[in-house]
């Protein structure tokens, strides 16, 4: 198989295996965290790159993540409160240098692994109240694609 040049900018997610995200799914409801977005959509990004590069995406991956701390961003264009739960993980971090040294762009000044929970957590949310999750975030592939010009 012959391979060409990538001609536009890279998008990488890692996403969780079925267990993860029935007990993710479980910790919302529990937790009754307003709007929550579909589970279908738990990732974490691992690249967002203007500029192209060859990836080859890992399937069956089976990495454990380990979940740090909650946090509440302002979302840059709706200004509403987004709930996300920062993780940690070597493979991530491995796989997103990875992208750097291959040229990859990146438009923060670290990378911070993360799953996001709410796009509209509500004005005031009480992000101390949320324990830090105990259960495995077992890691299962990734998703590339490229990004639309």
């Amino acid at each position: 198989m012959e391979e060409s040049e990538p001609k536009s900018g890279l998008y990488v997610c890692a996403k969780f295996c079925k267990d993860t995200v029935k007990d993710l799914t479980k910790f919302v409801e529990d937790f009754k965290i307003k709007n929550p977005i579909n589970p279908s959509r738990y990732h974490t990004t691992i690249v967002y790159s203007k500029e192209p590069l060859f990836w080859r995406a890992e399937h069956n991956i089976g990495h454990e993540a380990k979940a740090k701390r909650w946090e509440v961003w302002e979302d840059h264009k709706t200004k509403k409160p987004v709930l996300v739960l920062h993780i940690e993980s070597d493979y991530l971090r491995t796989r997103f240098e990875l992208a750097m040294s291959r040229g990859a762009s990146y438009d923060f000044p670290e990378y911070n692994p993360h799953i996001s929970f709410s796009y509209d957590a509500g004005e005031g949310f009480d992000v101390e109240s949320l324990p830090i999750p105990d259960f495995p975030i077992i890691i299962d592939k990734e998703i590339a694609e490229a990004l639309k010009p």
